[in-house]
């Protein structure tokens, strides 16, 4: 997963860059306190894939 730093270019809108087969929806995320929970389940995921 990668944020606005490691990508350059203009930072107007926020977005995440993820892999389709996470299948990481962030149509309901407003802020970062709503993004996290979605990273710790991914995380929870990972390790046990």
């Amino acid at each position: 997963m990668q944020g606005h730093g490691s990508v350059g270019g203009a930072r107007m809108h926020p977005f995440v860059l993820a892999k389709s087969d996470w299948s990481i929806d962030t149509s309901g995320v407003r802020g970062a306190h709503e993004l996290h929970p979605i990273q710790c389940r991914l995380r929870d995921y990972l390790r046990t894939a």
